[in-house]
This record gives structure tokens, C-alpha cells and sequence, in this order.
């Protein structure tokens, strides 16, 4: 950038519209930018106003001390890891900016002196109890949407994201076949997390059983779940549940993320090899997985054994 004639500054909007855009970020990373870097204007101002060049060391500081004093909405403090990642994206997204546009200035968000995390990370979240489950689907069964009941016990059998069972078209469950099973794919819906969470994964006992209910009604390429097919819809879907969750327990630990980990812990019980927990969940890379099992339909029979033997 020649600054002697007149090209304006490189702002951190533009940076932002730059880290988008050439990332090619998803719908679901972009809701994420928006509100990281609404933290951030917390701080510096209108991202409009802020030249890149202008940073300097002390808005990190006042960033970081801004975000430990930061509250949830139960004002609870935001976790360090919370914290730690939000300040990676605008770390990423300012190393961009600087990369693309040659601007020879250090980035004030790497580096930061974050306190410890004091909180084991194995503690923070634990697989739910069949009985604490037994009790929240007793009262999904009562409540007002028949929709929350199926997706939990699709979440329960099949250990998959919320965002992947919310964001369910028809042609997605795949039922006449010798292996039912969900295809997680990007779709018209929603996007992936990774591009190794492409995958299929098998349908037995109750979860599918609860497939085969979801799909009642549901006509050719229709959203599975309607009322949470939609911008932010796993994030009303997860509230929503989590609802529920809290009338059964306070323990912060159990959350519905805890059925994943469930599925995770019943997998390994039944001695099943790390990879296959891995692709299972959508853990492992595609190469990974392609060298393991061969075929798409080889590691669906593969994860079909394992599914059944650890009664899911």
C-alpha cells in the first residue's frame, strides 16, 4: 500500500471482509465472526474507524482483560478456553490481512498472557447417565413438539452434532437399504464443521427406529426438522433441550453435548479400534478413513459392527 498517495489504511472491517471472503468461510463461521469481532469492538471502537497499522500491544492487553471480565448470560465467566479461542480467530484473521497486504507490523493478539486454565479439561464435560437420559426423554415426551424427542434420540444412538441432526433433509436418512444409515453432508440447510464430518453413519436399535419416525411426512428433499432448519436453528434446538437437561440436573458438566461423548465412551467400551471411533464421529480425515476401510460402503459395514455391539 503506498500511503504517500493517499490510498487509504487497511481498517480492521476490511480485514475482517478480507479474512471472509478469501477463507471462503461458511455461514456458521461467519456468525461466528460477527460475534467475536463485536467483543472486540468493545475495545478498539467501529472496526471501520481502526487502521490495521495503528494497532498496537496494548489493545491486546485491554482485549484480554476485557474477556476475563466478560459474562455469560447465567454470569458465570466466560472459560479460558472460551477466551483463547475467540482471540486465535482474531489473531487469524489480523495475520491475513497483514500477510496479504505486506504491511509490516506485529500482531498485538499473538502472544497474549492468558492465565492457566485451572479446570482439568477432562472434567468439563462427561458423558449423561442412562438414568439422567431415561428422566429427559420422559419429559421430551410430554412437552409441546414432537420434533425435540426424535432428535434426541437420534443424538442418542448416533452420537452426531446437533447442528448435523438439525440441519436433516429427507434424502439424507437412507433406510431402504441392508445398512439405514444418515448421510452427514453439506446440504441446502447447513454446511459441515470439517470436511472430515463428511460421512455416514449407521442406524440401529432405537435410533433407527426414531429415523423412521422422523421421516413420517416429510416429503422429497424437505427439511427433516422445519422448525430448526434455519440460520442459528441448532442453536434454538439446543436451548431448547438444554431446557430440559436443566430441569433433570444443575451439574454444568451435563449438557447435550454429553450424549456424543456417551456414544464416544460405549464405543470404546466395546473395544472398538480408535480409528473407527474417529471416522465414526467424524473425527478423522477422509485419507485417514480411505486407508483404514477401503470403500464408503466398507467403513459403513465396518461402523454398523461396532454400532451393534455397543448397543447403541
Amino acid at each position: 500500500m503506498n500511503q504517500n498517495c493517499g490510498t487509504p489504511k487497511l481498517s480492521l472491517q476490511d480485514a475482517k471482509s478480507m479474512y471472509s471472503q478469501d477463507k471462503q468461510l461458511p455461514q456458521n463461521e461467519v456468525v461466528r465472526l460477527d460475534r467475536v469481532t463485536r467483543r472486540l469492538e468493545a475495545v478498539v471502537g467501529s472496526l471501520e474507524k481502526v487502521a490495521l497499522e495503528d494497532l498496537r500491544r496494548d489493545h491486546g492487553r485491554r482485549y484480554m482483560e476485557m474477556m476475563l471480565k466478560t459474562t455469560k448470560s447465567d454470569g458465570q465467566p466466560l472459560s479460558i478456553a472460551t477466551c483463547l479461542k475467540e482471540c486465535k480467530i482474531i489473531a487469524a484473521m489480523i495475520n491475513h490481512a497483514i500477510r496479504e497486504s505486506e504491511i509490516d507490523i506485529k500482531n498485538p493478539f499473538i502472544g497474549l498472557s492468558w492465565p492457566k486454565d485451572a479446570n482439568p479439561k477432562l472434567n468439563k464435560k462427561l458423558p449423561l447417565p442412562d438414568d439422567l437420559i431415561q428422566r429427559i426423554e420422559a419429559r421430551l415426551k410430554d412437552g409441546r413438539t414432537d420434533e425435540l424427542p426424535v432428535m434426541w434420540r437420534l443424538l442418542k444412538g448416533t452420537g452426531m452434532r446437533l447442528g448435523e441432526v438439525a440441519g436433516l433433509s429427507q434424502e439424507d436418512i437412507v433406510l431402504k437399504t441392508d445398512a439405514p444409515h444418515i448421510l452427514i453432508r453439506p446440504n441446502a440447510i447447513r454446511d459441515l464443521k470439517t470436511a472430515s464430518s463428511n460421512r455416514s453413519v449407521p442406524l440401529s436399535g432405537d435410533a433407527l427406529a426414531a429415523a423412521k419416525e422422523a421421516l413420517k411426512g416429510v416429503l422429497p428433499d424437505k427439511p427433516v426438522f422445519p422448525r430448526y432448519a434455519r440460520e442459528r436453528g441448532s442453536d434454538a434446538a439446543s436451548a431448547a433441550l438444554m431446557k430440559v437437561v436443566r430441569a433433570e440436573t444443575n451439574d454444568k458438566r451435563l449438557t447435550v453435548h454429553g450424549l456424543r461423548h456417551r456414544v464416544s465412551d460405549k464405543l470404546r467400551d466395546a473395544g472398538t479400534p480408535v480409528e473407527v471411533r474417529h471416522g465414526f464421529l467424524g473425527h478423522s480425515s477422509t485419507a485417514i478413513a480411505e486407508s483404514t476401510y477401503g470403500s464408503p460402503r466398507a467403513r459403513l459395514i465396518e461402523f454398523m459392527k461396532w454400532a451393534k455391539r455397543s448397543k447403541l
